[in-house]
């Protein structure tokens, strides 16, 4: 909220990251730091992820797919309908990097730079109706073979940037990273960096002075999302917390909207449901035995989480500075990933939450076979709602 600290500082908390990209000389220091900049949540390239082996989910595995795009997905810059938002795309780019200090014909040159590096990388991605298919975006390989797949791409760097250090990775989408490894080896080192800089400054321009935050929304906001004006400020800052200290925050909330009693009753009304529907599926009548032997040993095995986690996560290393606002996003980005990453092979922690207390939503964890009620959503009205709907389907089960 403190945006005269904001404006005073300008593009001042980018300067070193971009100096960074301009002493680079050669790929092997690309993409040391491309690593550190995935860990502070910069979308450029590809996508980084330590989560659940989908074909053993008792363990995480380091997981690597498609990315490294400015518009929401490959349609935008290939399809006719878009070709409006693509031109705005590249008016956009140009803007933001003048705004940054390029003259204008440079920014006009190097918006064209990235724009058609981006579509080559769309060229190579799946559309969103591909990505939901589970099996053909899974592909596991011993980690020196991926290496060994993508030199350009200089895996083994990349890895070794971070510590590293698995039999095996899943990689989601192989015929992406064969594009990705042809054009780093065909496109030279200086496309790359304009890029870089480029998605650096993207990543980063909601958080910086009025003239990029206002310059982002125009086009991201208005353009895109068809959203006239931006939230008011607060709304947008508490967003921010909440996704990135969200239990902090969810401590806090629990503390004084949400006490055990609450939690209590809660527990009461899904064991309810539980029940009705264990009864359910013992008796329906279209189910064969064998069907319905394993879908009760299933329902037995389902799990709930209600109103908050029994253990708050500790962010007690995140540094939180009163003027340094992207520096506190970044290094509450970065705190986050390396927790991510740190329990690669090691068993899924199944007392986890993805959704902090304070939320007001629910979801079914199907990895985990597990519904997850915060309690956000367990306040009026919505907790009436629940109530209502329970006794609803017991009755109707009477």
């Amino acid at each position: 909220m403190d945006t005269n600290r904001i404006e005073q500082l300008g593009l001042k908390p980018l300067e070193k990251d971009f100096a960074r990209i301009e002493a680079i000389k050669s790929k092997e220091e690309m993409m040391r730091a491309l690593f550190d900049f995935h860990l502070s949540g910069v979308n450029a390239m590809f996508g980084l992820d330590a989560s659940p082996d989908e074909k053993n989910s008792a363990i995480y595995a380091l997981h690597i797919g498609q990315g490294g795009l400015g518009l929401p997905d490959r349609d935008y810059y290939l399809s006719d309908g878009f070709a409006k938002q693509r031109a705005a795309y590249s008016v956009h780019i140009a803007k933001m990097l003048t705004l940054a200090g390029e003259s204008e014909s440079n920014a006009k040159a190097h918006a064209a730079t990235i724009v058609d590096l981006e579509t080559v990388l769309a060229k190579a991605s799946k559309s969103r109706t591909a990505l939901r298919d589970p099996v053909a975006n899974y592909h596991q390989f011993p980690a020196a073979e991926v290496v060994t797949n993508y030199p350009a791409l200089a895996l083994k760097t990349y890895f070794d940037a971070g510590y590293i250090n698995t039999p095996y990775i899943i990689v989601e989408q192989p015929e992406f990273f064969a594009a990705l490894d042809k054009l780093v080896n065909e496109r030279p080192l200086d496309d790359w960096k304009v890029y870089l800089r480029w998605h650096v400054l993207h990543g980063a321009a909601a958080l910086l002075s009025h003239e990029f935050e206002a310059e982002n929304f125009a086009f991201y906001g208005t353009i895109l999302s068809g959203q006239p004006a931006q939230e008011p400020r607060w709304q947008r800052a508490a967003r921010r917390v909440d996704g990135n200290i969200g239990e902090a925050l969810g401590e806090l909330f629990v503390a004084k909207y949400y006490p055990p009693t609450a939690r209590a009753r809660m527990s009461e009304l899904i064991g309810n449901l539980k029940a009705v529907y264990r009864d359910r599926l013992a008796h329906v009548p279209w189910m064969t035995e064998a069907t319905r032997i394993k879908a009760l040993a299933k329902f037995d095995a389902f799990g709930q989480k209600i109103g908050h986690p029994d253990k708050f996560r500790d962010y007690s290393k995140v540094e939180i500075h009163r003027d340094d606002y992207l520096g506190n996003v970044e290094r509450a980005e970065i705190f986050e990933s390396k927790r991510e990453l740190a329990r690669l092979g090691k068993p899924v922690d199944k007392t986890e939450w993805h959704m902090t207390p304070q939320t007001v939503n629910a979801y079914y964890n199907s990895s985990e076979n597990e519904i997850v009620f915060p309690a956000g959503i367990l306040q009026p009205p919505f907790f009436l709602m629940l109530i209502w709907m329970t006794r609803s389907i017991t009755a109707a089960s009477a």
